[in-house]
Parts: structure tokens; C-alpha cells; sequence
């Protein structure tokens, strides 16, 4: 399989729903996944309901990581990443070192 011409299409959806409103803490999201020679992120969103103030910081190995701060109390959390992941390297096996030829 020539790996260099696919595409990887990647939904993760996560909902909460909670008995009574709750003032939520910031929440630590991780879900990109973390690019490197083999892979190559192209497209991402996310969205996540009610509304919330998101800041993306990188953590000490290197993961993509949004902090979500949701403004007011909720019953429910749905969080929506929608991703698409561009494998680029040919000729890569298990072990070895990865080249673009």
C-alpha cells in the first residue's frame, strides 16, 4: 500500500450529561494526535458546546494539548474534534529510519 497517498479522516465526539447545572473547571483536552515525520496534520476543529474559551499549549512531550474554559454553568458537555492526518512517508517500515523517497 503506497501510504503516501492516503488519508486518514478522524471524528472523536465526547458528551456529558449531568444531572443538575455545574460551573465546570478547565478542562485538559487531548486530541490531536502528535505529528512527526510519519504524519502531518492538515485540517482540525474543534467545537465544543456550550461555548467555551480554548488555549492550545504544547505539554512536556511534546502533545498538543487545549485548555477549555466553559463561561457558565451547564447540564451537558459535548466536545467535537473533526480531523483529517496526511501520512508522508514512503518506504517506511517498522525499525527503520524514515525516508521520503
Amino acid at each position: 500500500m503506497d501510504w503516501s497517498l492516503r488519508r486518514l479522516k478522524i471524528l472523536h465526539r465526547t458528551y456529558y450529561n449531568l444531572r443538575g447545572a455545574v460551573q465546570l473547571e478547565p478542562n485538559r483536552l487531548l486530541l490531536r494526535p502528535r505529528e512527526g515525520p510519519g504524519l502531518h496534520i492538515k485540517f482540525s476543529k474543534l467545537d465544543i458546546s456550550p461555548a467555551a474559551q480554548i488555549r492550545g499549549i504544547r505539554d512536556a512531550y511534546d502533545n498538543s494539548v487545549a485548555i477549555a474554559r466553559l463561561a457558565s454553568p451547564t447540564t451537558q458537555l459535548a466536545i467535537d474534534k473533526h480531523g483529517q492526518d496526511m501520512p508522508e512517508i514512503r518506504n517506511w517500515k517498522w525499525g527503520n529510519k524514515p525516508t521520503n523517497t
